[in-house]
């Protein structure tokens, strides 16, 4: 059986997030508080301006976090300006 290969992010994007490096630290620091293996942290950098430390690498790929919360944010705003809701 083929041995796991872990994916290098670096310089991807994903949603508004690009991945600037890999975070080791905080990926040991969370495989000593839990006793077992865990997926890669990234450093990435919102669109935004916003840099986050740690997000993970299955999240990322997965799809499930594509911005730091800016794009939330825009999102109902523009819905609320559409619907007549916006002040």
């Amino acid at each position: 059986m083929p041995a796991f290969q872990k994916r290098n992010l670096a310089n991807l994007q994903f949603g508004y997030w690009t991945v600037l490096h890999e975070n080791r630290t905080h990926h040991q620091q969370v495989q000593r508080l839990t006793h077992h293996p865990v997926t890669s942290f990234w450093t990435c950098k919102c669109i935004c301006g916003k840099i986050k430390p740690a997000v993970r690498g299955s999240v990322l790929i997965d799809g499930r976090s594509r911005s730091c919360g800016c794009q939330r944010k825009h999102t109902l705003k523009r819905q609320a300006e559409k619907n007549g809701d916006f002040c």
